[in-house]
């Protein structure tokens, strides 16, 4: 067992210039206490908005692929292992909450405002 009272630890980004803060945390985090880190990347989306406009979802899943990719390479260069999983669902933060619940998480790292507007 861990000195640490954190053993798993969640990351809610989107990995925009907002998330910087949050994702910097979490690594620090997760390497201090010696655990692997998840990842959750929320994607806003709606079945409607899927059979309307299924090229607008395959370019969503395809931003969030990079998004991935490039969080993955952070996480390596900070010496960090980490599981990201993409969600898409009408409220990112059911999305988050949900993923937090499934994989019996400690602390959820998340950045602390939003985007503008």
């Amino acid at each position: 067992m861990s000195d640490y009272p954190f053993e798993r630890i969640l990351l809610a980004t989107e990995h925009t210039e907002f998330d910087v803060g949050a994702e910097r945390i979490a690594f620090a985090m997760a390497k201090r206490c010696g655990v692997p880190l998840r990842a959750v990347l929320p994607v806003e989306s709606n079945a409607e908005y899927v059979v309307q406009a299924p090229e607008l979802l395959l370019r969503e899943d395809k931003e969030a692929a990079g998004k991935a990719e490039s969080l993955r390479a952070k996480a390596a260069a900070a010496g960090v292992e980490i599981e990201i999983k993409v969600r898409h669902g009408a409220e990112p933060y059911r999305e988050i909450v949900e993923e937090a619940s499934a994989t019996n998480t400690d602390l959820i790292v998340i950045r602390r405002r939003g985007k503008p507007g």
